[in-house]
């Protein structure tokens, strides 16, 4: 069970945070938030982590993207089972491959 947010390891121990941006556009009763979190990996060697995000239950998250040095992953909506399966072969070839669901613990929080 992961009970802190932010990026964290497998182990359940944060990846260090280096930097924050938040950019808020408010129009009506509407509120567009976009957040740039910057982590700094520190092993000596590639680790896989995970991204844990909470939300109230009126929000919805509408784009999700992660960059590691200068390649940049966006998520794209897919069927369940599909993603997972992406997700692993990309893994098991080597390849980096991030897989963004609603956690299983809680329907207001993505990891």
């Amino acid at each position: 069970m992961v009970n802190c947010c932010g990026l964290v390891t497998e182990k359940n121990e944060p990846v260090p945070l280096k930097q924050v941006e938040v950019q808020v556009q408010v129009q009506g009763h509407v509120a567009s938030v976009s957040s740039t979190l910057q982590y700094e990996n520190k092993e000596e060697r590639p680790l896989e982590a995970i991204f844990v995000f909470p939300l109230e239950g009126d929000a919805a998250l509408c784009h999700f993207s992660a960059k590691i040095g200068e390649t940049e992953v966006v998520a794209e909506l897919q069927e369940k089972q599909k993603a997972r399966e992406q997700y692993d072969d990309a893994l098991s070839s080597g390849q980096q491959a991030f897989l963004l669901e609603e956690s299983s613990e809680s329907s207001d929080v993505f990891r």
